[in-house]
This record gives structure tokens, C-alpha cells and sequence, in this order.
């Protein structure tokens, strides 16, 4: 049902760097993060490396990709591309 919760996740930032900024001089930050925890009550490990710049009104504008992978015996795996 829409706005039931599938998951929970806990992790933390691996990483972080300053990119070369946009036209206009506007800021660009690099995050990696790794966080464990459960989606559809099964174990996962989900990293995943994004990039933000700032924008008017406190608004974050950016894009990452990442990969989840299930930590049983099944070994999944499902990739993911975000804007």
C-alpha cells in the first residue's frame, strides 16, 4: 500500500569530496555512504556515491548511483541510478 514503510537502513558517510564547481562557480560535493539494515524484511548492504550542488531555497540538486546486495545466501544484487 502506498506509504507503507518497506525497509530501514542505518550507515554513515564513507567519504567526501569537493568536485570541480559548475558554471556559475556554484559548489559541487561528492558523498559515499554504506548502510545496513533491512528492505521487505530481508538483509541488505546498500553503498552508494552521489554528487549535490546547492541551489536557491535550500534546495539540493544532484545525481548518484549505487548498488544493494542482499547478505544472505542468495547473494542478490540490484543496482540504482538516482536524479
Amino acid at each position: 500500500m502506498l506509504g507503507d514503510q518497506i525497509g530501514e537502513l542505518k550507515g554513515k558517510i564513507t567519504g567526501q569530496r569537493v568536485l570541480a564547481p559548475e558554471e556559475g562557480g556554484l559548489a559541487k560535493i561528492e558523498y559515499s555512504f554504506s548502510a545496513n539494515g533491512t528492505m521487505k524484511e530481508v538483509n541488505i548492504t546498500h553503498m552508494a556515491t552521489f554528487w549535490t550542488i546547492p541551489r536557491e531555497n535550500e534546495v539540493l540538486c544532484g545525481e548518484g548511483q549505487g548498488v544493494i546486495i542482499t547478505t544472505d545466501d542468495s547473494a542478490e544484487m540490484a543496482t540504482e541510478i538516482g536524479h
